[in-house]
């Protein structure tokens, strides 16, 4: 007989899949009726403002068109990290959340109560960059503050490394995964995993919006849509890549998880560091100028 679990995965899949491929095509689709519709515009002017060659004013119209898309891909180069760095965050929060259920949390507080550590370390680091910039004029530029971000995480996952270190020295891991407690010995306080959900609020608060800010600076204003579904095409690629490391994703190898992680993370960072990325504090869009108003 068919397992009804199988059906279900096979069918949730489908609908992923579907759904991905339906929005891929919608966007495309509204790239080239938007494209269309201006194109129309220019041509249904009157004849007296029309060029000599319609084609050619087509024609220079989509070279620009062109030359904003390549420039808008060209700044957009920085969301190339955050597939990796989703990936280890993702990672990394469901092996801590694992670690929860080997300590002595009590019934009454899901493991899941913990990820509201994380969101308020990001806004608390989010509103202190803001005072800093406003009390002080200080605000560490886009290129070291990313690598600041990656050096928390990398602390972090070491700081969950030696949390599993001490769990298993207190107990041991069965053939069926459940821990046991060794004679004598007391659970680890839940407490001492506050820290690495704090990192990972303080590195997304440095990353995410530092990579946001650096896109959005150097590309057209007309192209804010298309960075937009750039960042999200890196968002998904990083779920894509966690299923290959799903295999690693139990008690017995989490070990082994923590320092696959960190190797990609100094890998991550140590290319972020060589490339030619450079920090912009203007808009160097091409058609970011503002339009100059006379004097009175």
């Amino acid at each position: 007989a068919p397992d009804p679990e199988d059906d279900s995965r096979t069918i949730s899949s489908a609908f992923y899949l579907s759904f991905g491929l339906c929005a891929l095509m919608g966007f495309t689709g509204l790239m080239v009726v938007m494209t269309m519709l201006k194109v129309l515009g220019k041509v249904a002017r009157p004849r007296s403002e029309r060029a000599e060659n319609v084609f050619v004013e087509i024609r220079a119209l989509l070279c620009q068109a062109s030359s904003q898309h390549r420039q808008t891909i060209d700044a957009c180069r920085v969301f190339a990290v955050l597939p990796m760095f989703w990936l280890v965050q993702n990672q990394f929060m469901s092996n801590v959340m694992f670690q929860l259920q080997w300590t002595n949390l009590p019934q009454s507080i899901p493991p899941e109560f913990f990820n509201n550590i994380n969101t308020i370390a990001m806004l608390v680091t989010l509103v202190l960059l803001r005072s800093a910039v406003g009390r002080w004029q200080f605000m560490p530029s886009q290129k070291p503050r990313m690598l600041m971000g990656f050096a928390v995480v990398a602390l972090s996952i070491v700081y969950c490394l030696i949390a599993q270190l001490e769990i298993e020295a207190r107990g041991y891991f069965t053939v069926t995964d459940d821990y046991v407690l060794r004679q004598k010995q007391t659970a680890l306080s839940a407490w001492v995993l506050v820290p690495p959900y704090v990192g990972s609020g303080i590195a997304s608060a440095l990353i995410e919006p530092t990579t946001l800010e650096a896109a959005f600076q150097r590309a057209p204003c007309t192209h804010k849509s298309l960075v937009m579904a750039l960042y999200l095409l890196a968002a998904s690629m990083s779920g894509w890549l966690g299923i290959a490391f799903a295999p690693l994703a139990t008690p017995q190898t989490l070990k082994v998880m923590y320092g696959v992680m960190c190797t990609i993370l100094s890998g991550s960072a140590l290319a972020w560091c060589a490339s030619k990325f450079e920090d912009s504090d203007d808009c160097s869009g091409s058609d970011r100028s503002l339009p100059e108003v006379a004097e009175s």
